[in-house]
């Protein structure tokens, strides 16, 4: 607008030309109002914002240790072995009897023990060994694949020991969480059973259900690489204070 007058000044008299500086004194404060708009986000921005907007976790209330993940690292003095469970930092919800567990490693190769046990439990519900596959990184174990279900309303610790030499077992780390099997009810469960995609990990997350919730992110991600399934993920890890494993979806 502030051009077009400016080529009028040049083309027409002064008379014409003081005029137009006469009407400019008078409507500029309303056509700058008007013309005024917002810098408009980045799509990474919006991203962002949809997912924090559109994530809520509501954590379960009143159940369990409020630092019930452990996180794991070896020795000083031996080679540096992270490992760390992708679980809440307190007694985390889940929605299924045999859910599929999820972890972290920036070991490349070995082996993992993989322990399920009631909090009041003398023996374990699971135990197994396992190999770290794709060179480290995020790991899964499906509890439903080794026949294995949790009791409902029951309190589980699971760890992960990882055994980067099995001649050196000192060098040996573990990590672990919390779970417990809530079958969902009423509103909660008639929305999880209708949604998908992106829709259902919002609806588990605010259910409470973190693991799942975590899980669908996981595997959308896995499967195609989705930014949606990505931004959920890394949403999902923040909130619970996992940032540190938030590179491994890039």
């Amino acid at each position: 607008m502030n051009k077009r007058f400016k080529d009028s000044r040049i083309s027409r008299s002064g008379l014409v030309a003081f005029s137009v500086a006469a009407s400019l004194a008078i409507f500029t404060p309303a056509l700058a109002k008007e013309e005024k708009t917002p810098v408009p986000a980045t799509k990474s921005f919006v991203q962002i914002a949809q997912g924090m907007k559109l994530l809520n976790y509501k954590p379960p209330g009143g159940m369990g240790a409020p630092n019930s993940r452990v996180g794991g690292g070896t020795r000083a003095g031996v080679e540096a072995v992270k490992i760390d469970v992708l679980a809440p930092d307190h007694l985390g919800h889940t929605s299924q009897a045999s859910p599929t567990l999820y972890w972290h490693t920036d070991a490349k190769a070995g082996t993992a023990t993989i322990v399920v046990i009631g909090m009041d439990a003398m023996d374990p519900a699971m135990e197994i060994e396992v190999p770290i596959k794709d060179g480290g990184g995020i790991q899964a174990v499906s509890l439903s694949a080794r026949g294995i279900s949790l009791e409902a309303n029951m309190d589980y610790e699971w760890s992960v020991s990882v055994v980067p030499d099995p001649k050196q077992r000192s060098h040996d780390t573990m990590a672990g969480g919390a779970i417990r099997f809530v079958p969902p009810s009423g509103s909660t469960a008639d929305r999880i059973a209708s949604s998908q995609g992106r829709d259902k990990t919002v609806a588990l997350a605010e259910g409470g259900y973190w693991y799942d919730a975590m899980g669908e992110a996981h595997s959308a991600y896995a499967a195609g690489g989705s930014a949606d399934a990505r931004d959920l993920a890394v949403e999902l890890l923040r909130i619970v204070k996992l940032e540190q494993i938030a590179s491994a979806y890039r």
